[in-house]
């Protein structure tokens, strides 16, 4: 089945994006911030990209195979995640860090690895990326190959799996301590993206307006209650989702669609370390923000896609899926 750009989920990518950024900003900054619990867009995109791959390569995955399907993704992350390394390697030489652990560090983040403590120093953010292709590399080995039912059972495994580990007060999981807990938590709800995609196949759709209301106030719900968690992730982002869908019913607003949306890996990859550059000069929380905007911006506009295409085109790949993006 064709599948054409779904526009509304271009936009709510931007948004998860922002609100993940304006969050890491006050992080940074050693502040607190009152969408504490922005890792909840983080969810959303794994919920988003379960649903999206499903749509777009879940049938032609027995075809690529694991390895083809995952170097390929790796070559669509790897400019902007490479950007962002160059930018917080230079930072960490630059205070005076030990050259090599500082190489070994990059080097493993150019992989899309953690050290072995299961953390990300060169981009806290990567932590995301690195089990979202976990997650790419579960559906192409078996999740493509269960059921519908059999979808359900592994989200509700992950969930028993993460409460009883870790418990119901939060899902900030993924890193350090609590890094292989990262594992359930991205199954959990990219599998319920692909099933979102074979139960709905993108028929059903709700009011977009309501998505992009939803979205961050879901975030903000849950960052004062402060136990809101799993109702965002089991209930709200699929909802969003949903509602989200009904964006693409006027066409009139693909364009700008469009354009958040390859704006908002960008900022989600460089924010980090670019907000860590405007703080160490002492720039204001907000004005660190609004640098990591800017910069993503332009190098969304001017690199990205060329240097993804140099990537592409240098590693001999033409795979459909690429094209698409591109």
């Amino acid at each position: 089945m064709a599948v054409h750009r779904l526009s509304g989920l271009d936009m709510l990518r931007g948004i998860a994006a922002i609100v993940v950024a304006f969050n890491h900003a006050a992080d940074l900054a050693g502040l607190p911030s009152f969408v504490s619990r922005s890792y909840l867009a983080v969810d959303f995109f794994f919920l988003l990209s379960g649903f999206v791959i499903a749509a777009t390569f879940e049938t032609r995955m027995s075809a690529m195979g694991v390895v083809r399907f995952l170097h390929a993704r790796w070559f669509r992350l790897l400019p902007m995640i490479a950007m962002g390394v160059a930018i917080s390697a230079a930072i960490y030489l630059g205070s005076g860090a030990n050259p090599y652990l500082t190489a070994a560090c990059a080097a493993l983040a150019l992989a899309f690895l953690p050290m072995s403590n299961g953390i990300f120093y060169m981009n806290n953010p990567m932590w995301s990326v690195h089990f979202e292709l976990v997650a790419n590399a579960a559906h192409t080995i078996f999740l493509r190959r269960i059921s519908s039912a059999g979808l359900a059972l592994v989200a509700i495994g992950c969930l028993t799996t993460i409460v009883f580990a870790h418990g119901w007060r939060d899902m900030d999981v993924g890193q350090g301590d609590r890094y292989l807990l990262g594992i359930p938590r991205v199954l959990m709800s990219y599998s319920l993206g692909i099933l979102l995609w074979r139960v709905n196949a993108a028929t059903a759709r709700g009011p977009a307006w309501l998505a992009f209301i939803l979205l961050p106030l879901a975030i903000l719900i849950a960052s004062q209650l402060g136990w809101a968690d799993y109702i965002v992730v089991l209930l709200l982002n699929p909802i969003i989702l949903l509602c989200g869908l009904g964006f693409d019913e006027d066409s009139s607003y693909r364009p700008i669609a469009s354009f958040i949306g390859a704006w908002s890996f960008p900022l989600y990859a460089l924010h980090w370390p670019v907000q860590d550059i405007a703080l160490g000069s002492g720039q204001s929380w907000l004005a660190a923000f609004a640098w990591s905007i800017g910069v993503s911006l332009a190098v969304g506009l001017l690199l990205d896609r060329r240097v993804r295409a140099a990537s592409l085109a240098s590693s001999g790949l033409k795979l459909a899926f690429l094209r698409r993006r591109s």
